[in-house]
């Protein structure tokens, strides 16, 4: 991987330190996962970071590994363009306040990306990771109409679809518009949306 996806020839790596290669920007994250991945044999890691290639050229590389009596075992794959496709994806749901929420109908929780938590004006680490984080903040004349538009969308398997209100955490009020697919695989349901 490292002469065909970087360009250095084994030569060129020899005595040389993976750190070496790390863009700088990336060296504090990628050696702090590292420090933590080192701390226990059971646990895989998985993170991305980018590689300077020959021609002086970044390229993100994703990142898996397994540590074992003492020894890293670790590969690669150069992932730039998901990379990069997920950044324009981020960009575009900043531009657009857009959130992203999935919620497991068998486990019952709820995961929220930063924006929905922004949204919703719900502090993030003393998040329940259920569905009362949604329900809790919507305006008490939309809890009814909204909670039966999302009990629906699951007994049907159609999608979400519902206009509502919510309460901020200063009195505020906010209009949202809730949607999303609700997919079933296998014997795992959840639901996806997105405001």
């Amino acid at each position: 991987a490292w002469t065909e996806v970087l360009g250095h020839e084994i030569e060129e790596l020899v005595g040389k330190k993976y750190y070496e290669f790390v863009h700088p920007e990336d060296l504090a994250g990628s050696t702090a996962e590292y420090d933590e991945f080192k701390k226990d044999d059971y646990v895989p890691i998985k993170y991305r970071n980018r590689f300077r290639c020959k021609n002086g050229v970044y390229k993100w590389l994703e990142w898996n590994g397994k540590l074992a009596d003492g020894l890293t075992y670790a590969s690669a794959r150069e992932c730039s363009q998901s990379q990069e496709a997920e950044a324009r994806l981020d960009l575009a749901l900043e531009s657009l306040k857009i959130g992203i929420w999935d919620y497991n109908l068998i486990t019952k929780e709820l995961i929220w990306d930063d924006r929905m938590y922004e949204l919703f004006d719900v502090d993030k680490k003393n998040s329940s990771r259920k569905l009362d984080m949604w329900s809790k903040r919507l305006h008490p004349d939309d809890l009814e109409s909204s909670s039966k538009d999302l009990e629906k969308a699951i007994a049907q398997k159609k999608p979400f679809y519902s206009e509502f209100r919510i309460v901020v955490g200063d009195g505020s009020t906010r209009h949202l518009d809730g949607y999303g697919p609700v997919s079933y695989t296998h014997l795992r349901a959840h639901e996806t949306d997105s405001y």
